[in-house]
């Protein structure tokens, strides 16, 4: 074979580094301002951020004509808009809810609300040395109460335990890129799967005719009528928000003072928010698998309704807005997912990964060369179990647990590719498995004070790399984009975010004050991982041996859901909507969206069919732009004023 780079590769250029690592620059000052300080929107709230695709539409409608203008050669070409696109996407989340809105409060919370009455620093403090955590009292004291003026940022108490703890992360991010490399190829040509949250920046950026300034896309009519409804109702929204005598158009509505009788009220929280950019996104994705989505929602809601009729126990999973029992059987079902995935996939599988004892490589394309694919793997597994067993934890269990979040990495990268669910969560930590088998009792105190940190840090997944990193490589699918130069250009952009973001981040926080900052992200999620824990070590616990067998359950049912699905086409639903966490925050916003979107779909291919459908996408484009849109300059604007307009869920 030859293993010369293949001509259809286009190489990517300085010029579009650059470009990308300016954004990368442009985000970690603005985005923690932004989230936590004047709390507007999110910027990088979803796999789908503002930010970045407000600022690809300022460079696609703004920047590149104005290049064309003055000289055709400058505009940016397709390549360099996709390698801007990916660095931004990996990036924008670092600064915020993809790092440093977990990391940074957890490392000096618990020392910070530790009172007599609550004894954390004795109970947890001879866990957590200075290479674990900052142990300086001015460093713990300031970051929450502000800085006094003249005082350097205390940056060298830092260093030591953000070198610990990115280097755990870092291990994590390698074994996310690793497995997306993995799965790319069976996830795009084998099981081709539809990459909702990547085909709109792929069809923005395909390059527009030699006399036109914008693509045809650009040009449809209907995406701007599509587009012109976010921005028609966020614009009034907004304007309400800073002037409330102005009109509103309400979009959402909660049912819950509705539904205060038992059994009725297990059904809350019960909301219907609708969501222009969900309901775009909805429309890409198959019919089977939206529908599926949220059934399984109120087959959930319906699940507590009899059980609170029958006086059912049913017990909150830890932490969690989930029942502990549909948590654990949403383990099982990732793991028998995990494993159909797979077998379907294990000829292409075993022949990747085989090639490391023969040293061929079988596809120049793959970001990551195919013989080196096993030895990634490997330390994405190796380096993060190592480093966490070195900080006292058990070595067999830090490695179930890293194997645990790879299964997870997989399913929730599934969720987003498959089922263009924007804002994803588990209703489990991978950490929860291992105790509900052994207990607190018998993990140990030290096992559970260092898990407890890597478990809080990737509790929620609104930021999660590996979503990202398979879109990314999607794009470069379509594009024709060199897959090793892109993943170098990622890394890079990464790399260059993190450094930043303990700059800047630190910066801005030690010179406001955690305290006069978001409340959630700097007091209330801080405490909960260590509240937790002080429970655990008052009252150890044993096997719980009921969880485990709905983790059990859990594995026949999603098995069970597989065979119907492949010996009945008839069958309407889809897998994935048993393990898209029902009881958790996300599908709380988003699962009316879906439908209504499922809705509309439905009815375009039954009395339209697939013409109408694909002339129709312009428009659900046009909501997912109309919305971003709008919400960047919403941004802008409540940075100018000091105050945020919220308009997705934080």
């Amino acid at each position: 074979m030859d293993l010369s780079k293949p001509a259809f590769q286009h190489d990517i250029s300085l010029r579009s580094i650059v470009i990308g690592l300016a954004c990368v620059v442009l985000f970690c000052i603005v985005v923690p301002y932004n989230d936590f300080l004047i709390e507007g929107t999110f910027l990088a709230g979803n796999h789908f951020p503002i930010g970045s695709i407000f600022l690809l539409i300022l460079i696609l409608l703004l920047v590149n004509p104005i290049l064309k203008v003055i000289r055709h050669k400058w505009m940016l070409r397709e390549t360099e808009l996709v390698t801007i696109w990916c660095m931004m996407l990996v990036s924008i989340g670092i600064p915020t809810v993809g790092l440093a809105r977990w990391v940074f409060p957890l490392l000096v919370g618990f020392r910070y609300f530790a009172t007599p009455e609550n004894d954390w620093q004795t109970l947890f403090g001879p866990y957590f040395s200075n290479w674990l955590a900052p142990t300086d009292p001015d460093t713990i004291r300031f970051f929450y109460e502000k800085m006094p003026e003249g005082m350097p940022i205390p940056y060298f108490s830092w260093i030591k335990p953000l070198v610990f703890w990115m280097s755990v992360i870092g291990g994590l991010w390698l074994l996310m890129i690793t497995l997306s490399v993995i799965f790319r190829r069976q996830w795009i040509e084998r099981e081709k799967y539809i990459f909702p949250l990547a085909q709109l920046p792929n069809e923005m950026i395909s390059p527009p005719a030699p006399v036109n300034y914008f693509n045809s896309l650009f040009q449809n009519r209907l995406l701007w009528i599509g587009f012109s409804i976010p921005v028609l109702i966020h614009a009034c929204n907004g304007l309400n928000f800073y002037f409330p005598s102005f009109p509103i158009l309400p979009l959402k509505l909660r049912l819950d003072p509705y539904l205060s009788e038992k059994p009725w009220n297990a059904l809350r929280p019960l909301w219907l928010y609708f969501f222009p950019s969900m309901i775009g996104f909805t429309y890409l994705i198959r019919l089977d698998v939206a529908l599926s989505i949220w059934v399984f929602f109120l087959l959930y809601r319906l699940q507590l309704v009899i059980g609170t009729a029958f006086a059912i126990p049913m017990k909150v999973s830890m932490g969690y807005g989930s029942r502990a029992y549909a948590s654990h059987m949403e383990m099982g079902g990732y793991i028998v997912s995990v494993v159909y995935f797979v077998w379907v996939g294990r000829h292409h599988l075993l022949r990747m990964l085989g090639t490391f004892f023969n040293r061929k490589e079988l596809d120049p394309s793959e970001p990551i060369s195919e013989p080196w694919i096993l030895p990634c793997l490997l330390l994405g597994i190796l380096i993060p179990s190592i480093l966490l067993h070195l900080a006292g934890a058990s070595l067999a269990l830090c490695f179930g647990v890293v194997a645990l979040m790879g299964i997870s990495s997989i399913m929730l990268t599934y969720m987003v590719i498959a089922g263009g669910i924007l804002h994803i969560n588990s209703s489990f930590r991978a950490f929860d498995l291992y105790h509900t088998a052994l207990g607190s009792g018998g993990i140990g105190r030290n096992s559970l004070s260092v898990l407890t940190i890597p478990a809080a840090i990737f509790r929620t997944k609104r930021g999660f790399l590996m979503p990202h990193v398979s879109n990314i490589f999607k794009m470069a699918d379509t594009a024709k984009v060199n897959g090793k130069q892109l993943l170098m250009s990622i890394v890079l952009a990464l790399t260059l975010a993190v450094v930043l973001t303990c700059i800047t981040f630190l910066w801005i926080v030690y010179r406001t004050g955690a305290l006069n900052m978001q409340h959630w992200t700097f007091v209330t999620a801080p405490q909960t991982p260590f509240r937790w824990l002080e429970t655990q070590f008052q009252l150890p616990t044993e096997t719980n041996w009921v969880n485990l067998s709905f983790i059990g359950v859990g594995a026949i049912i999603m098995a069970g859901l597989y065979w119907i699905r492949n010996n009945f086409i008839w069958w309407p639903l889809h897998p994935i909507g048993f393990v898209s966490s029902p009881g958790e925050w996300p599908l709380n916003n988003l699962w009316f969206s879906i439908f209504i979107g499922w809705l509309v779909k439905s009815t375009l291919l039954k009395y339209g069919g697939l013409k109408q459908f694909q002339q129709a996408k312009p428009f659900f484009f046009g909501l997912v732009l109309g919305d971003c849109f709008i919400g960047g300059v919403w941004a802008v604007f409540g940075m100018i004023a000091g105050d945020g307009y919220t308009m997705l869920p934080g």
